[in-house]
């Protein structure tokens, strides 16, 4: 979908944190720990969503 929220889970464990200001430009996950840059968690989250795995149960 274009409209899949590749930057509002962490591409690490699968934990949505919803939407955040797009000033924000780190996040660190609540549920794993792991900090996240939020570019390259989007951009791994759309390879995800690329190859078939996607996060989202929708």
């Amino acid at each position: 979908s274009r409209w899949e929220p590749t930057s509002q889970v962490c591409s690490d464990c699968g934990f949505k944190w919803g939407k955040i200001d797009l000033s924000v430009r780190s996040i660190l996950c609540l549920n794993c720990g792991t900090k996240q840059d939020r570019d390259e968690n989007a951009a791994k989250n759309i390879n995800k969503v690329g190859i078939g795995h996607c996060h989202d149960s929708k």
